[in-house]
């Protein structure tokens, strides 16, 4: 028996609220039918890359850059997943409603840094008429992740914010220069220089 992406949130013990639509053809309309802010509902996508496959974690009204997505991964070959590969990694779910639970699909999962502020994030359950609201706090709570800058926007903020200036150039001096038992001896006997035998 395949176990459900509800299954496995009652199974882990975590609180969340079901928003089913029957009638939803995608996330997006079950979302609209419970009045759900676009800004709370994420996607999941998987990616193909040296190691098997990977998810991704984005805004729902974020288009995802692939060229960050491989920078995240470390190969410059990653590429989305093909409808084969995800029915592998996830059977059963349709591929537009991926759940962002790495643990689950066994997958290491990457979490764009504008859904690692979310208070709140509303996803599909594997059907585009099922969707899940969690706490983030509770939704990443026993699954291993990475924040990483993943789409255009989060690029913006995150370069304003200065987080992705690099340092200033670091000029090495003498003491970097020394092996670290002469510098560890140096700083010990407090003198400026050390008899080496």
């Amino acid at each position: 028996m395949t176990l459900t992406v509800l299954d496995y949130l009652l199974g882990r013990g975590a609180p969340y609220l079901v928003l089913p639509f029957p009638q939803a053809r995608n996330p997006e309309e079950t979302a609209a039918e419970h009045g759900v802010s676009s800004d709370e509902l994420v996607r999941t996508l998987a990616f193909s890359y040296r190691f098997g496959s990977a998810i991704a974690v984005v805004p729902w009204t974020r288009p995802i850059v692939l060229d960050f997505v491989r920078e995240a991964l470390d190969d410059p070959s990653a590429r989305p997943a093909e409808p084969h590969e995800i029915e592998g990694l996830a059977n059963g779910c349709s591929p537009d409603s991926l759940p962002p639970l790495g643990l689950w699909l066994q997958a290491p999962m990457f979490v764009d840094v504008a859904v690692g502020r979310l208070d709140q994030i509303v996803f599909a359950a594997g059907r585009p008429s099922v969707l899940v609201c969690m706490q983030r706090t509770e939704l990443f709570r026993d699954d291993p992740y990475a924040v990483a800058v993943l789409t255009d926007a989060s690029r913006v903020e995150a370069e304003e914010a200065g987080l992705l200036t690099p340092p200033p150039p670091r000029r090495l001096t003498d003491e970097d220069l020394l092996p670290v038992h002469v510098a560890e001896q140096r700083r010990a006997t407090g003198s400026g220089r050390t008899d080496v035998a």
